[in-house]
């Protein structure tokens, strides 16, 4: 676990650390509700959401308590080191398992989340630098991996559950997948009952309020318009295969490829798991791509089974650590370091939380990476913390889709915005009218394949003065608005950004 430690506070100090931002939007706004009921009266987002069972509703409910004992912002950090722990020591115990070489238990974790971290589809990753739901679903994945590993399936299903809890595909692809391994694979059948049953009747809690909903769905709609508001316009990142950056496909098949290579040259002491998973996720990957982009089938796209890339290249991280654990075994015995390497990687690790912790005191270009503890705060940020302390908590304010931070950091009401959103229908329509309307940007006349960037170019030259949505104050940068001469009254200013009174026609 030292190692594990060292791990992830390299992992962090490399990627950063994120909290009241991103995706917390579509995180947190139901919690600082629960915890304050008089904030976002009318946001676009929170009150909808409130309205309908969602995927973060157990999630809701642990960062509450955390909320609530711990505090949010050390309480949320820990559990994200802790989640980014878990996946080193479950990598490196995988690696342990499968080659018994020390080298191999070293570069495991640091080639999985430092080395070959973006080499993945579809916008996902192994982990993140927030506390978002699928923090912790993937890193209980990773220990539910481990286990599986270790033929522990009864412990693995019950993992792979509660990692559902939190975000529901994370769990059922890791379960599909270990599950297919298992029975087609071995055919074994008791291990897959033993793996399969504790898995479902945790999962279950999650996957059939769920299922019911995506499934059972009785509003008439558009459903073309639908999918490709949620496809193309709000996600183009995740879903569609075509859209995704050809250098992220150089990065996926090149690790794919290494790891390939090294499971023919060093053999694994489980034959039948790499090959197993590799070959399942490629399937469903080809049967995906062929489903939704060739033969129109527009439910499947929400399987987004391009995430099981992330769990492949993790896996043939491993494979690599094993060839190049082998090849230093050969030439440097690690066993003469022991002690050197634990003394020094825990030296590390801690030196790296104190200076995460303690961003202030880094130079300029670090201060802004680490969201927690003893740093500076933007000018943004600032005006954030402001509007909190002096506005009435029912006003409604316009930002810009770049601003990520202002639903937490602010805890205002937002008349629409980007980031937070419920993947359904009835919200997702809506919305995209909404969106239209104030921000400009809709299916029909979107600019390229990324709506985000096109409506912040509009917002910073299009005066948006209409009354579809109660306004009361909008937030702007003067350094790009262009048309700063025609705001209403300033309330408060933090250098170029100006809260003002919103001026409808």
């Amino acid at each position: 676990m030292g190692y594990a430690f060292f791990v992830a506070s390299a992992f962090i100090f490399k990627r950063g650390y994120r909290f009241n931002t991103d995706d917390h939007p579509e995180h947190l706004t139901q919690v600082y509700q629960q915890l304050d009921p008089e904030l976002y009266p009318y946001d676009y987002f929170v009150n909808a959401s409130n309205s309908v069972f969602t995927i973060r509703n157990y999630y809701e409910k642990l960062v509450r308590f955390v909320a609530e004992t711990i505090g949010l912002e050390w309480g949320l950090f820990v559990l994200t080191f802790c989640c980014i722990a878990m996946v080193a020591y479950a990598m490196a115990r995988i690696a342990e398992e499968l080659f018994a070489d020390r080298w191999a238990v070293l570069l495991a974790p640091i080639l999985v989340l430092l080395v070959f971290y973006g080499s993945t589809l579809g916008g996902n990753h192994i982990m993140y630098t927030s506390f978002i739901s699928s923090t912790i679903a993937k890193g209980v994945s990773a220990i539910a991996l481990l286990q599986f590993v270790r033929k522990k399936h009864l412990f693995a299903g019950f993992l792979l559950g509660t990692a559902s809890l939190f975000q529901p595909l994370v769990g059922l692809q890791l379960f599909v997948i270990l599950g297919g391994i298992e029975l087609l694979f071995r055919r074994n059948w008791k291990p897959t009952l033993q793996f399969g049953i504790p898995y479902l009747a945790v999962a279950a809690f999650i996957l059939i309020p769920i299922f019911s909903r995506q499934f059972g769905e009785t509003l008439e709609y558009d459903k073309e318009l639908y999918y490709d508001i949620l496809y193309r316009f709000r996600n183009h990142l995740h879903y569609i295969p075509s859209l995704f950056p050809v250098k992220n496909y150089i990065k996926f098949f090149g690790i794919l490829g290494l790891g390939l290579l090294s499971y023919h040259v060093v053999k694994p002491r489980d034959k039948k798991l790499y090959l197993g998973f590799v070959s399942f996720g490629l399937l469903g990957m080809l049967v995906y791509w062929l489903g939704l982009e060739h033969l129109g089938i527009l439910q499947i796209g929400k399987a987004q089974w391009f995430k099981t890339t992330l769990w492949m290249g993790a896996l043939s991280s491993v494979m690599l650590a094993g060839l190049l654990g082998q090849l230093l075994s050969g030439f440097v015995p690690l066993f003469k370091f022991r002690k050197t390497v634990i003394v020094g990687t825990l030296s590390l690790g801690l030196l790296g939380l104190v200076a995460i912790t303690n961003s202030k005191y880094l130079p300029a270009s670090y201060q802004d990476r680490y969201m927690v503890g003893n740093r500076t705060y933007s000018d943004l940020e600032k005006m954030h913390f402001w509007i909190a302390e002096n506005t009435p908590k029912d006003v409604t304010v316009l930002v810009s889709p770049a601003n990520s931070g202002f639903a937490c950091q602010a805890r205002r009401s937002m008349p629409i915005h980007y980031v937070a959103i419920i993947h359904e229908p009835f919200f997702m329509l809506p919305w995209h009218e909404d969106f239209k309307t104030i921000y400009g940007v809709s299916v029909d006349n979107l600019e390229g394949v990324n709506a985000r960037a096109h409506a912040v170019k509009l917002f910073q030259s299009r005066n948006y003065r209409g009354k579809a949505k109660r306004i009361d104050y909008r937030l702007d940068n003067l350094e790009t608005c262009q048309f700063s001469e025609q705001l209403g009254p300033i309330l408060h200013q933090e250098e170029n950004w100006v809260l003002t009174e919103f001026l409808p026609e």
